[in-house]
């Protein structure tokens, strides 16, 4: 800035007092200073500095808990924030210096003035919370409108009306992407909604509607909202629908972005987070959305910087749509979600895009209008209501719950919704664990043992390429963690999975265990035994892993080989048995045949049959009992 000289400087240096910035608007009064600025030509300033004096005039500055600077200003006597770096701030500073002045600010006078403001921001030691949407406020919820009267929606015990003033501590910022809501009108209903969402049945509307309702709990937390369904269920409109509702914006849904600032960056700039046609979430963007829905810290370096640290907290609803059932397989993230599935469209039932955005126009206003009756009816009896029992995610579960009486809903509707959709999530889970039947197996004999010995079994039930399935873990502390992410699941079926056992004595180690408790399905236990090959495959391999070992450690009792020796080994085993069984299918298969080496058999005494072929003869294992030629010997001879 061009320098002052000698009375003028001391008086522009201390500019604004800070408790003016404590006052509302309407008893905002120009300190001596300005009195002094006010009464000076043009001329006499450069137009740095009557930028600056404007700003300091019509405008407040402070930051954030996050260390954001804003600035509050007066814009046709309605209160708005804006960051001081934001676009709108800057055009705000433009006009007034062109009003005044008749010309814009040069950029290099723009940057100027605005790393003063944010210096002010950041010096005058003012703080306060911004809010994007949704506030709380008391026991009262405030919904920013974001019209051009500058109106909210106050929702109190006794009813809700719209307002254009706040309570202090209350301020909402607006991104250049929010678009207005409708004012809300009585005599609407929240199932007005159904027409717009394509839902399959009952239960996924009451998932949706306890969603929706948690949504606008200022202080969360916020289950992720997971919509799943096949081609041509609307996935993308009911999305944008169930968005626009609550939190229309420019772009109401986007694409799943791997990049931790830009989630910070929609997160601030929008309140619902909607993501659109997701297949898969990878583990480290589902730890980012596990902490954005209960609320957490980020931490990433500031731009051109080498050491600066920025940090964000954020805590917001997010859906997603697509077509998997679920779109991660951690168990962490599912157990913050809620899911609802879309039924297929008839053709004889579609409708063209602009009669549905017409008639959703219509239906807006009134359908919120019966979302803030039903929300204060909520906060006149959520002091007196409590949960008989409390799930995951409890705080959303006792805020939601309250509305069930006015919803005709029974006690515990909402707690038993989301065990129920929990409980379907972790069956989903277990059966996309690529080696759940072999834990299954494994804990119904009560094994134990260490990481790389289970590794090795798992090895041993899916085969030579293994570790080239997706899901399998590439290491023994991989499966540890693994195992740790899929234990809740399988302990909801009964199976205990304890990662932290350690023997006793000076050299102990760690080890794994895997149980049944009395609550486990014994039919699980035979399907997990009968619907794998596994199972049967990984007796056979022991067994050969066990013969080549005491044929080695025989012939030379100096010299045992080693894991890769005997898997070199086995897989030429595996192509010698492919040659014999193409040779013999014939043979082998036909019954009664006791060389029926071309799979392994299991015997069911109970229907004296082998589990794993058709055949009425009674099969134990033919290699044990001798009938079998087994071609592993002429591969080590």
């Amino acid at each position: 800035m061009a320098c002052f000289n000698g009375k003028m400087r001391s008086l522009v240096l201390p500019i604004l007092n800070p408790a003016v910035a404590n006052q509302p608007f309407s008893e905002w009064a120009a300190p001596p200073i300005e009195q002094f600025l006010n009464s000076l030509d043009a001329s006499e300033l450069t137009k740095s500095h009557y930028a600056s004096r404007l700003q300091h005039k019509e405008a407040i500055f402070f930051t954030d808990p996050n260390g954001d600077a804003y600035a509050r200003v007066n814009l046709s006597g309605q209160k708005e924030v804006w960051p001081t770096n934001s676009e709108e701030f800057r055009t705000w500073l433009g006009s007034r210096s062109n009003k005044e002045l008749g010309k814009f600010p040069t950029e290099s006078v723009m940057r100027e003035v605005v790393a003063h403001a944010t210096g002010r921001a950041k010096t005058d030691g003012i703080r306060e919370l911004v809010f994007n949407r949704v506030a709380g406020h008391g026991r009262n919820i405030y919904i920013d409108m974001a019209d051009k009267l500058g109106r909210f929606i106050e929702i109190t015990p006794s009813g809700y009306a719209m307002t254009t003033s706040l309570p202090n501590g209350i301020w909402f910022t607006r991104s250049s992407s929010m678009l207005p809501l409708p004012a809300p009108t009585p005599g609407g209903s929240i199932n007005d909604l159904r027409k717009y969402v394509n839902l399959k049945d009952e239960k996924s509307w009451q998932i949706l509607l306890s969603w929706i309702l948690g949504s606008l709990n200022p202080e969360g937390p916020f289950p992720i909202l997971m919509i799943n369904g096949g081609p041509g269920t609307a996935k993308s409109t009911s999305s944008e629908f169930i968005k626009r509702l609550i939190d229309p914006t420019g772009a109401p849904l986007r694409n799943l972005t791997k990049n931790e600032r830009d989630l910070m960056i929609l997160g601030k700039n929008s309140w619902i987070m909607g993501f659109d046609n997701v297949s898969y979430i990878k583990d480290d963007v589902s730890d980012m959305f596990c902490r954005i829905a209960t609320g957490g810290g980020f931490s990433t370096r500031k731009l051109y910087t080498d050491a600066g640290e920025k940090i964000f907290f954020i805590k917001r609803p997010c859906l997603f749509n697509g077509i998997p059932d679920f779109f991660s397989t951690r168990s962490d993230l599912i157990d913050r979600s809620l899911h609802v599935t879309l039924k297929p469209i008839l053709e004889k039932d579609r409708k063209l895009t602009r009669e549905l955005e017409r008639e959703f126009q219509a239906d807006h206003g009134k359908m919120l209008g019966a979302i803030c009756q039903l929300l204060s009816k909520m906060l006149f009896d959520l002091p007196s209501h409590s949960l008989q029992s409390k799930p995951r995610m409890a705080d959303f579960a006792h805020f939601v719950s309250s509305a069930e009486p006015h919803l005709g809903w029974s006690t515990g509707t909402v707690v038993d919704l989301m065990r129920e959709n929990r409980a379907d999530a972790e069956s989903v889970l277990i059966e996309n664990c690529v080696y759940s039947s072999l834990i299954i197996v494994l804990a119904s004999e009560n094994w134990s043992g260490s990481a790389s010995e289970l590794l090795e079994e798992i090895e041993d039930s899916l085969g030579e390429d293994s570790r080239r399935l997706k899901g399998v873990p590439q290491s023994a502390s991989a499966l540890s963690s693994s195992l740790r992410r899929y234990a809740p699941a399988f302990r909801s079926v009964g199976v205990h999975i304890d990662c932290d056992g350690k023997t006793s004595g000076a050299n102990s180690r760690r080890f794994i265990s895997i149980s049944l408790d009395s609550s486990a399905d014994i039919e699980m236990v035979r399907q997990a035994r009968q619907d794998s090959s596994q199972y049967a495959r990984m007796e056979l391999r022991k067994k050969k892993r066990a013969d080549l070992r005491a044929i080695a450690n025989k012939k030379n009792k100096e010299l045992v080989p080693n894991s890769t020796v005997l898997k070199d080994i086995l897989m030429s085993t595996a192509k010698v048995e492919s040659q014999t069984s193409k040779a013999n299918s014939d043979e082998r298969n036909s019954p009664g045949s006791p060389e029926c080496f071309g799979h392994v058999h299991v015997f069911d005494p109970s229907s004296e049959k082998c589990v794993e072929c058709p055949y009425e003869h009674a099969c134990l294992n033919e290699i044990e009992r001798g009938n079998a030629k087994d071609p592993q010997q002429a591969v080590l001879q």
